[in-house]
């Protein structure tokens, strides 16, 4: 069954779950009250079970207050590059929302516009932004980190209250003001990555609700740092305060991991860091490590955690190995002198 009409300057049609926006200018705001966590809304998609996708095409300039509020069903948002605001409460209470990326362009988060997104875990929010309203992002239980754009220069009142499972929050010196409640029972709350000096923290406005921020940690023009899912089990690795899906080790917390693909993987593994190549083993790399590794079918040298390129014999398992120009050597059976030893060797083993 299609359904189909207007909103504002656009239209609107929906088929099998799936409700596409599409015009040049603005939807309509919807007139939307709150109730205790609870939003009252006259959109024509207020309270819907049937809507698992929306699409915002090209032309659409923005979202509606309370347009898409207490849509159960819907897990997927896709919004196009010519919104530039989202209204009021517009995806309130959206509990099947995992990821949301805003794309480049939008410049204001209303109020309450992800309110109670309780599954919401990953929220992208460029650097074109530049004011996330009071109760933006509350009662999102399952985020645990977010960036703040460098163009925002306030966190309003209550605009991560009770997000329980938030770890971190970055933002640059351009923040000078904290507003009430904004980081209030934010239980797990554990690090702030603030982009400028020690200097500038004193800046910041902070008001005394925020008893939270007093005890974390501030990593100042920290860079590079590890946030954990909780529902996907995963590390995911970010850079500048954007996660970054690239394949190299960071250092984080004085230890150094693996990361492949924005992921921490625990893996044995070599991986190329600023030209040379080091050897990872369980996702983790040490300056100790001396062992073999296998890396794309070949056996590889590992010493002072770094692959080496000599000529040894090396102990892995219990076993001996011939070790030519730093790798395992498995065409080789004879005798090799090394380090004036002679050793008997049979496909690359020490026999």
């Amino acid at each position: 069954e299609t359904t189909s009409g207007t909103t504002g300057d656009c239209t609107w049609t929906l088929v099998d779950g799936v409700l596409t926006i599409s015009g040049n200018g603005a939807m309509a705001d919807y007139e939307t009250k709150t109730y205790s966590g609870f939003f009252l809304s006259d959109s024509p998609w207020y309270d819907r079970y049937d809507i698992t996708s929306i699409i915002i095409y090209e032309g659409v300039t923005n979202i509606g207050s309370g347009a898409f509020a207490h849509c159960h069903s819907l897990s997927n948002i896709e919004i196009a590059n010519t919104v530039k605001t989202i209204g009021e409460a517009a995806f309130g209470n959206d509990d099947r929302i995992t990821s949301v990326t805003l794309p480049a362009g939008i410049t204001s988060i209303g109020e309450e516009a992800f309110s109670g997104c309780s599954g919401l875990q990953i929220i992208n929010i460029p650097n074109s932004v530049t004011d996330i309203g009071s109760y933006a992002f509350d009662r999102c239980y399952a985020l645990p980190y977010v960036n703040i754009p460098t163009n925002v220069t306030k966190i309003e009142k209550y605009a991560f209250y009770k997000c329980y499972n938030l770890e971190a929050v970055s933002f640059t010196q351009n923040i000078t003001f904290i507003g009430e409640n904004a980081f209030v029972n934010c239980d797990d709350l554990k690090d702030i990555y603030y982009y400028g000096d020690f200097y500038s923290i004193e800046n910041i406005a902070i008001n005394d609700t925020n008893k939270k921020l007093f005890e974390v940690t501030w990593n100042v023009n920290k860079n590079e740092f590890l946030i954990y899912l909780q529902r996907e089990g995963k590390w995911y690795y970010y850079e500048d305060g954007i996660q970054d899906f690239a394949t190299t080790i960071m250092k984080y917390k004085g230890k150094w991991f693996y990361i492949e693909n924005g992921v921490w993987e625990k893996t044995d593994t070599l991986v190329k860091y600023k030209g040379k190549w080091f050897g990872v083993v369980n996702g983790k790399w040490n300056s100790s490590t001396k062992t073999l590794i296998k890396y794309k079918g070949k056996w590889f040298y590992i010493k002072n955690g770094k692959w080496c390129q000599d000529t040894a014999i090396v102990k892995y398992n219990g076993k001996q190995f011939y070790v030519k120009n730093g790798k395992v050597d498995f065409d080789f059976s004879g005798k090799k002198k090394i380090n004036g030893n002679t050793y008997k060797i049979k496909n690359g083993k020490v026999v």
